[in-house]
């Protein structure tokens, strides 16, 4: 899935690790009645290298694509990356 980080990593509370937990805003293929494309917000569990990347790179906006696996964790759906590629071109020229 494609899109904007909207809040940066933070460890996530049942971890010991560096692991991060992040929010991703995902903009969906439609619109609603005003024509303003729907976004849906969606939690995305990195772990270790990918957690200290995004952390050290990342920023509130920046475009991603995340590929993962759902997972139930705490009683939610969460997508655990398997793969984070930074999309936005200031980010890639780092």
């Amino acid at each position: 899935m494609i899109g904007r980080v909207a809040s940066m990593p933070a460890r996530a509370p049942e971890s010991s690790s560096k692991d991060a937990l992040m929010t991703l805003n995902v903009t969906q293929p439609f619109t609603d009645e005003s024509g303003i494309p729907d976004t849906t917000p969606v939690d995305v569990s990195l772990w270790r290298a990918l957690s200290e990347l995004v952390t050290g790179v990342c920023h509130p906006g920046s475009l991603v694509a995340v590929r993962g696996r759902l997972v139930r964790q705490n009683d939610r759906l969460v997508v655990r990356a398997e793969t984070l590629e930074l999309l936005d071109h200031q980010l890639q020229t780092i």
